[in-house]
């Protein structure tokens, strides 16, 4: 007599066969020997998978990226090698009967080790061997990639071969000085590159003569204005407004006019003492509109009205960009800001990113700041921006609240900054451990003055981007062979999480993982690519304890995936490469109204006749293949595709 027991839950998906022999687990009642080509859903229950649309040709080899405006403005783009392609809705882009393509500089090779970020219509491009790149979205069929217009920094301190190594500039400002270098210093790939250089900056002070005068300095940060003796008129301080090309009225001073020998009791002069900061080195004047100085009657000459201008002493910044290197110790560049002096000064230095040393290779967002990390000879520091201005990454000689922020992690060994994860802190994933940036145990808004960076974990992010559901994150650890998640835990107050893959481990014994995407809806799950070319699945919601893996095989290999939000399910496009050829694939919505419209077949396609036909073509892709065909929701076999059609032995509508 047979026992039969009821399974009422699959929540558990497919488990590895090293489990069968652990009814003990909490687990094992909801898991199953093997789950192909089912979707696990939340609540436990399974349904078969939908077939996977045909949308185009991919042009080569390609990495499916997502770009997200809004729920009803999305689009993948298909990264190969020099190219970008765009889609939308499930078709391909086209402009003029063509797939709309941008050029791009990044070979294939390259395409693994991109790193991407959006805000609004800009997606932010970086890779260790590129500059950093803009793409900005105009409309469907018009984008643009241009480099990224970073100023004002990062820079890094001089090395010890530089120590010594002076620079001076042919001029304070233009678009043509000279820099000279004391010792070798310029290489080629400085073309583009930051250099600070510091001058001291001594005082300047300018005294008033006689009754017509003009009083002109330079303040660089500091100025101070003061008045003394007897004296009337009217006197104005202005500034030279760069932009408007004219001096603007910036204050005021007017005192009574009296005649020369009056009593002093009717020659009390009024008299000023004025200081400010400029942000920038500013020219200033101060004029005699109409001023009269005297002396009452039983004073000395000494208390003839005047008035003095100071531009205080102080240290002043200048930022100079390569245009092009003439020689070791010679470049010509174009001054960003303004020197104090030409003269040669050890206090410089050199920008963080250049082909000479390197570029950031992650890039992400935390509290309005542009966040970039990991050049090639600094793999382990990370630059913030300036609040509010993603391309400005300067700090001033104060050091203000909103200014740039940077540093670098501290470790017993060189780990790569991989990604940056924004959730209510900033975790920073590099190739050997988790760490976490914020504003300290206070709160608030990060600055200079409060950052707080502790190490979390040291499992180790591998190049494949992290993913965020809810309030976990997902990463596959840096080996390519697990997948953890990483939340905050109350008890610990620190980040911490678990294996995912711990009850399928046979699912990841023939490969590593090469691609990943999280589809929320309908059944929040992570489409994963293995490098054998396989294609794998994660149904996960972390409250109700639901990790369930499951696969899916097709007749193909599997090479990218990419998952972007849509009305009722999102969208999960896939590239696979089925013969010679590489198709760009969309999962299609499982939810059908009638058995006609039942779509349960890959690289497939949808024809529809107002008169039932016996012949689809649009099949080209399938040239040579034999097929399956739904019509009119019978299903037909042993088809073979012949100059881009098939021939049904019966005429149907669908």
């Amino acid at each position: 007599m047979g026992i039969y027991t009821i399974q009422t839950s699959f929540a558990t998906g497919e488990i590895s066969p090293s489990l069968y022999g652990r009814p003990d687990l909490a687990k094992y009642s909801a898991g199953l020997a093997r789950c192909e080509n089912f979707i696990i859903h939340p609540h436990g229950g399974v349904s078969k998978r939908p077939g996977m649309r045909f949308v185009a040709k991919a042009k080569g080899r390609c990495r499916l990226v997502e770009f997200e405006y809004s729920i009803d403005q999305t689009y993948v783009l298909e990264f190969g090698n020099k190219y970008v392609r765009f889609f939308r809705n499930g078709a391909q882009i086209t402009k003029d009967g063509e797939p709309y393509e941008l050029v791009t500089p990044y070979l294939e090779a390259d395409l693994d080790a991109l790193s991407f970020t959006q805000s609004a219509d800009v997606l932010y491009i970086v890779h260790k061997g590129y500059r950093p790149m803009e793409l900005y979205r105009v409309s469907d069929d018009e984008w643009a990639l241009q480099d990224f217009p970073f100023r004002n920094g990062p820079f890094r301190n001089k090395t010890e071969a530089q120590a010594d190594v002076t620079l001076a500039l042919s001029a304070l400002s233009g678009d043509n000085v000279t820099m000279t270098a004391s010792a070798p210093l310029f290489e080629a790939g400085h073309e583009g590159a930051l250099f600070e250089l510091t001058h001291h900056v001594d005082e300047v002070m300018k005294r008033s003569s006689g009754n017509t005068w003009t009083l002109e300095v330079t303040a660089y940060k500091e100025w101070r204005l003061e008045s003394g003796g007897f004296w009337g008129g009217e006197v104005v301080l202005e500034y030279w407004d760069e932009d408007e090309g004219a001096w603007v009225k910036y204050k005021t001073y007017i005192s009574q006019v009296y005649d020369e020998g009056t009593s002093s009791s009717c020659g009390n002069a009024k008299n000023y003492s004025d200081q400010d900061t400029v942000d920038k080195p500013t020219k200033l004047r101060l004029r005699a509109v109409s001023f009269s100085s005297f002396v009452p009657e039983g004073n000395s000459e000494e208390d003839r009205g005047y008035f003095q201008l100071v531009a205080m002493a102080g240290y002043h910044k200048a930022i100079a960009r390569v245009v092009s290197v003439v020689s070791s110790t010679k470049a010509t560049v174009s001054m960003e800001t303004e020197a104090a002096s030409t003269r040669a000064t050890l206090n410089w230095r050199e920008g963080s990113w250049s082909d000479v040393l390197g570029w950031p290779s992650a890039v992400g967002f935390y509290q309005e700041r542009l966040a970039m990390g990991a050049t090639r000879e600094e793999p382990q520091s990370w630059w913030l921006s300036v609040v509010g201005d993603y391309y400005d990454f300067g700090v001033s000689l104060e050091v203000l609240d909103d200014e740039a922020v940077s540093g670098t992690l501290v470790s017993r060994k060189l780990y790569d900054i991989n990604y940056f994860v924004s959730t209510n802190k900033l975790l920073i994933m590099t190739s050997g451990g988790e760490w976490l940036l914020s504003p300290g145990a206070a709160g608030g808004a990060l600055t200079p003055s409060n950052v707080d960076v502790g190490l979390q974990g040291n499992r180790g992010c591998a190049r494949i981007e992290p993913v965020v559901i809810g309030n976990m994150v997902l990463f596959v650890q840096s080996r390519g062979l697990r997948i953890r998640d990483l939340g905050y835990e109350y008890v610990s107050d620190s980040y911490k999480g678990t294996d995912l893959t711990m009850l399928a481990r046979h699912l990841f014994e023939r490969g590593t993982i090469a691609d990943w995407a999280f589809a929320q809806e309908p059944d929040s799950m992570c489409w994963t690519v293995m490098s054998d070319g396989s294609l794998i699945a994660l149904t996960y919601i972390r409250d109700q304890e639901v990790v369930a893996w499951g696969r899916f095989p097709t007749d193909g290999f599997v090479e990218s995936v990419a998952a972007v939000v849509s009305e009722g399910a999102d969208d999960v496009y896939l590239c696979v490469k089925r013969g010679e050829e590489r198709f760009i694939e969309l999962l299609s919505p499982r939810g059908v109204d009638s058995p006609e419209e039942a779509f349960f077949v890959d690289a497939g396609v949808t024809a529809r006749f107002e008169t039932p036909s016996r012949e689809v073509s649009g099949l080209s892709h399938l040239e040579g293949r034999e097929v399956v065909c739904l019509a009119d929701g019978n299903v037909i076999e042993g088809l073979t595709v012949e100059n881009g059609k098939v021939a049904l032995p019966h005429a149907a509508s669908v």
